[in-house]
């Protein structure tokens, strides 16, 4: 997903939105089938890779979709339900691989993706008007290899800084390349027309402040779908389906949200709720870190609630140029 993710923009401008996020969709859905047919570990990890390929031109495309469908005073609620939608996914996953691994064979959860890339092609096919493509449009491929081969360093070096096995040497030489692949891109971004990644857009504060903030926050809260039930099942003996069922009370909290975003949005702005969801939502996933859960469930429930609860509205976007003491 790091090689893709920043040329993804530039690809939907060149070959048309509508033309590159369907092949993204059948990409996605052909892999996944292949992925249930892999025969071993190092097949499965080849597929999983190209499968990364693909999402990481689902996820983008489907959202600059979204910021070209909406109009400008409906632009907050859209993404808010895009990241509605993202958020309780993650979430709702682990109790449906539970579901998979209890009754069926893992190699449905790869599987079960292909009815829903079917319908979403399907919806595709009817609801999304075409956008021409412009082939003039010059893809910037000496910064797309930098970006790619330093995220992709990075990623690996801080993956490899937290398993059993690497050398420090190992971790310290990926996340060094890593460093010095990205200052090479910023040093490329500077004299090129047009880079693949526009780092001019870090100029506006409000997009600067949602972007590090917004990412510290990822990165506390981003590994709690996965974190939640491995710690359940290992720590605490819960079956799989019963540590799934745990996951879908932040998922809960997140839904109840929806009804209420665009409301507390206008009438506390963005600096004061963003601030006021994010402490909740590190207070109750705190509150939820600390507690056993056999020994306070109601506590633990109404703790992960209220963390999924103010997780969106900690997520919501800034508009471009916008001030973040203001409201829409």
């Amino acid at each position: 997903m790091t090689v893709l993710i920043p040329v993804s923009g530039k690809l939907a401008e060149r070959y048309g939105d509508k033309a590159l996020f369907t092949l993204a969709i059948s990409a996605f859905m052909l892999i996944s089938v292949a992925c249930g047919f892999a025969h071993n570990a190092p097949a499965l990890i080849a597929l999983r890779f190209i499968q990364g390929l693909a999402g990481a031109l689902m996820a983008p495309v489907g959202r600059l979709i979204v910021l070209r469908s909406a109009a400008k005073h409906e632009l907050v609620e859209a993404m808010a339900l895009v990241i509605l939608l993202a958020m309780i996914a993650p979430v709702i996953g682990p109790f449906l691989g539970g579901v998979i691994v209890t009754w069926l064979d893992w190699r449905w959860l790869f599987w079960v993706n292909a009815p829903l890339c079917l319908l979403a092609l399907a919806l595709i096919s009817r609801f999304l008007p075409a956008t021409a493509g412009d082939r003039s449009v010059r893809l910037d491929k000496t910064g797309s290899a930098l970006t790619g081969l330093g995220f992709t360093c990075l990623v690996y070096g801080l993956v490899a800084l937290g398993e059993v096995g690497h050398s420090p040497l190992q971790v310290g030489v990926a996340v060094a390349v890593g460093v010095l692949l990205i200052i090479g891109y910023r040093i490329h971004a500077g004299r090129v027309r047009a880079p693949v990644l526009s780092l001019s857009l870090l100029k506006l504060y409000s997009f600067r402040a949602s972007l590090f903030s917004g990412s510290v926050f990822r990165i506390a809260v981003g590994g709690l779908p996965f974190l939640l039930p491995v710690t359940l099942q290992k720590g605490y003996g819960y079956s799989p389906l019963y540590a799934g069922m745990v996951v879908l009370i932040p998922a809960a909290g997140g839904l109840s949200m929806k009804f209420f975003s665009t409301r507390l949005l206008r009438k506390l702005g963005y600096r004061n709720g963003l601030a006021l969801h994010g402490l909740l939502a590190g207070i109750c996933l705190t509150l939820a870190g600390i507690l056993h859960p056999q020994d306070a469930v109601i506590i633990y429930v109404l703790a992960l609630f209220g963390f999924g609860w103010a997780r969106p509205r900690a997520r919501a976007p800034v508009a471009r140029g916008m001030p973040l003491s203001s409201a829409p």
